[in-house]
């Protein structure tokens, strides 16, 4: 029983606002003030779904057609919301019982498809505290059978699996729709787990002593001990010590190696809450330990030490001047980072090879001075807006005053590139919620985490980019 400043409901569909109390209990899944008005449903000869309800009102709707237009909703009640059932998740996320938007009885949810237009697992998807004691000891319960669990990181939130199950591996591809030749990071709590997972190579002793645990993850040469499924088929696998310590106490928990990518559907962008997770996993994963809002907000720096020289594959917030300084010698940067993989060149890292972090919008990259950029974006703002696109802008705190009619979007301070870096995904995802069509986003400088921002950005807006003297020098620009 939710206690006495846990317990939320959510509106009535007809307006009433069920009162929630220590005793209270649900009939049939109606509120208790209108057990009268079952609902029954079935299908007429000609595919369409009748909704009946007791006192006499029915709504028809053919089920071919429940995601191409709304349909007012109808009179009943949601019922009360307990902790820990479907309703209450959503609750205590803030998120509307069908998903972004309020969309009414007749939505996706209850054909029982999710947001992709899938049919949905039957599991229920529960949110627990990740500094619950017993939260942590079902996240060990379900990894040692093999099942699926989202954690909150410094960086961004996971979705785990036990790295020497390769049936649970192949699990992680399944709930994401990821592809299955993006390898995967593996998750330990303890230095001395790495004995029989992998070797070291030169090295790599100095950077998890200046660097673990935190956003460093590290390539090492892999023993037969961790699946190709986790690696892609490589010899080497990709395994970093997370700092957050309700993760470490997940991790010593289970005692296992955790392989974990971000914990979204694939290609969205990575999630920084617990309801982010929920959005995207609801019905395919038992278990969402809700750990906040993560503090990097962008996924860990990944460097590769077993193919010559030091290279950074993937930017994150240990920079390239922090790992030259704990090495004592240049680090390369790896040249897809700023650039589409070549159809020639492996994966050696997740986030290398495809189109990565990407709202549903396109993103274009408006690149040149400041104030080249400004003017650029009102007018490719205009412009869109003429042809009927809902359109904004992403730009710096410094320039909102002068976008203020392009709606404009806070990427945070030029002068901080940690804040950007804190906020992106963030925005990208409240960019889908509002439908944006198309999004022109400013640039950072890549140089320090700035790096790790472009790099998102840049993926996010597949490379595609617009110069502002470009935009300005076209006929019709305004001046």
């Amino acid at each position: 029983q939710a206690g006495p400043d846990e317990r939320q409901s959510l509106p009535h569909a007809c307006g009433d606002e069920p009162t929630i109390t220590g005793n209270t209990d649900v009939q049939n899944g109606v509120c208790p003030t209108h057990v009268g008005m079952n609902r029954t449903s079935e299908m007429e000869g000609d595919g369409t779904r009748i909704n009946r309800i007791s006192d006499g009102r029915q709504e028809s709707l053919s089920e071919a057609s429940v995601h191409e237009r709304r349909v007012p909703e109808t009179s009943v009640c949601r019922g009360v919301v307990k902790e820990g059932d479907f309703w209450y998740n959503r609750a205590r996320m803030g998120m509307k019982p069908y998903g972004g938007r309020k969309k009414g009885l007749f939505s996706r949810s209850a054909f029982g498809l999710n947001r992709y237009g899938r049919k949905k697992n039957s599991m229920q998807t529960q949110v627990l505290s990740a500094a619950d004691g017993a939260a942590i000891a079902l996240a060990a319960r379900l990894f040692a059978q093999g099942q699926l669990v989202a954690f909150p990181t410094e960086t961004v939130y996971g979705l785990g699996a036990n790295a020497l199950d390769p049936k649970a591996v192949l699990s992680i591809f399944a709930a994401k729709g990821r592809p299955a030749d993006n390898p995967l990071i593996v998750h330990i709590h303890d230095a001395a787990q790495l004995e029989g997972l992998c070797t070291l190579p030169e090295g790599a002793e100095k950077l998890m002593d200046a660097f673990w645990p935190g956003p460093l993850t590290i390539l090492f040469p892999k023993t037969d001990r961790i699946p190709d499924e986790v690696t892609a088929g490589l010899p080497t696998v990709a395994v970093r010590m997370p700092s957050m310590p309700c993760t470490r106490e997940m991790l010593k928990a289970c005692g296992l190696p955790i392989a974990a990518p971000s914990a979204n559907r694939s290609g969205r962008p990575s999630p920084t809450t617990a309801a982010h997770v929920l959005e995207d996993m609801e019905g395919l994963i038992p278990l969402i330990l809700d750990g906040g809002s993560c503090q990097v907000g962008l996924e860990s720096t990944v460097v590769d030490l077993c193919h010559g020289r030091p290279t950074i594959l993937r930017p994150g917030g240990v920079t390239k001047e922090m790992l030259e300084a704990a090495l004592g010698e240049e680090v390369l940067l790896a040249g897809s980072i700023l650039r589409p993989l070549r159809p020639d060149e492996k994966a050696l890292s997740p986030g290398m090879r495809y189109r990565h972090y990407a709202p549903k919008g396109t993103v274009t990259l408006v690149e040149g001075t400041e104030t080249d950029v400004v003017r650029a974006m009102k007018t490719l703002y205009d412009r869109d807006r003429a042809e009927g696109k809902k359109t904004c802008v992403l730009c710096f705190t410094e320039h909102l005053e002068a976008l203020r009619f392009c709606r404009p979007h806070d990427l945070g301070s030029r002068e901080d590139q940690a804040q950007v870096a804190h906020r992106l995904f963030d925005l990208l995802r409240k960019l889908d919620q509002e439908g944006m069509e198309t999004i022109y986003s400013e640039v950072v400088p890549p140089e320090g985490v700035g790096l790790a921002v472009m790099n998102r950005l840049g993926r996010a807006a597949a490379f595609r980019s617009l110069r502002a003297e470009e935009i300005l020098g076209a006929p019709g620009s305004q001046e």
